[in-house]
């Protein structure tokens, strides 16, 4: 799973990363509902990349 943050001019400012599946049923040691938090300047969108799984987003803000 990563996240990627971008600038106005799509340049990325800031990304995080979840190495491995964090699933309930998975046993890779990343517990499930894993916090993924990015912070940076002048944020005007976001992408989600999550590669051969599912992704489910609660609580997104931006502030």
């Amino acid at each position: 799973m990563l996240l990627i943050a971008f600038d106005p001019q799509q340049r990325i400012v800031a990304q995080e990363e979840i190495a491995d599946a964090n699933l309930a049923t998975s046993k890779s040691g990343i517990n499930p509902n894993q916090l993924l938090q990015i912070e940076g300047d002048d944020i005007q969108s976001v992408k989600f990349h999550c590669l051969g799984g599912q992704l489910t987003i609660d609580q997104l803000s931006f502030q």
